[in-house]
């Protein structure tokens, strides 16, 4: 697996030098431009991990590229940085396709985190097949195999599973499979709809392997293999 890239797509010089110090620092692999075309054309050439976008470019609105990205290459991790940041503005990018919203000015701790999250979870499902004991999920169709036993998960199923199993025998909190799922936004569900998600993967193995997710109260849910 090739090592996860980072695209930049910022016009101020001031914020990309400090990213391409940020990026240099952390030893992630990153190209930098303040042009939408630009991007548009890097993105054709390579497959990035993640994309951050500004979104008031001097040849467009960045949120083209979310909306691009969206259709043509899902996998890929977007974060918006933007001086657009009212409620309607993160919110309409993060319906777009957007799996982070940050307002400028913005804390550089905060982005760090968020970039190395999102890092990490595309690795994680650019691996395409997860195996856990006896599950098998193939995460770009959502087929799953338990024993003999085939079924087809629906998206966000596929997702939820998907960490699950990359932290198999581990406890995994109903706002990190929240995040993992639907981004890190204002507008989150609540637990009871992770919990509806949680009951149909759980219908889906059948009542012979049910059990393997298990619920522990007031921490989250385990996939205990």
């Amino acid at each position: 697996m090739k090592t996860p890239s980072v695209l930049v797509v910022e016009n101020d010089p001031l914020l990309t030098q400090s990213l391409k110090n940020h990026c240099k620092h952390k030893g992630i692999p990153a190209h930098f431009t303040g042009k939408l075309t630009a991007a548009l054309d890097l993105i054709e050439q390579e497959k990035f991990s993640v994309v951050v976008v500004d979104r008031m470019l001097d040849d467009g609105d960045g949120i083209e590229l979310v909306e691009y990205l969206h259709d043509i290459s899902p996998q890929t991790k977007v974060i918006v940085c933007s001086n657009m940041g009212s409620e309607h503005d993160r919110i309409y990018g993060l319906e777009t396709g957007a799996d982070a919203y940050l307002s400028k000015p913005f804390s550089f701790s905060e982005f760090s985190l968020i970039l190395e999250k999102l890092l990490r979870v595309h690795k994680q499902i650019e691996s395409h097949v997860l195996r856990a004991g006896a599950v098998v999920l193939h995460t770009s169709s959502g087929v799953v195999t338990i024993g003999n036993c085939t079924k087809q998960l629906r998206k966000k199923e596929t997702q939820l599973l998907a960490c699950l199993m990359i932290h198999k025998n581990t406890v995994v909190s109903r706002n990190d499979l929240i995040e993992y799922v639907w981004g890190i936004t204002d507008s989150q569900p609540n637990y009871n709809t992770l919990d509806v998600y949680i009951r149909r993967i759980r219908m889906s193995f059948g009542k012979d392997h049910a059990h393997f997710i298990q619920t522990k109260r007031g921490f989250g849910y385990l996939l205990r293999i």
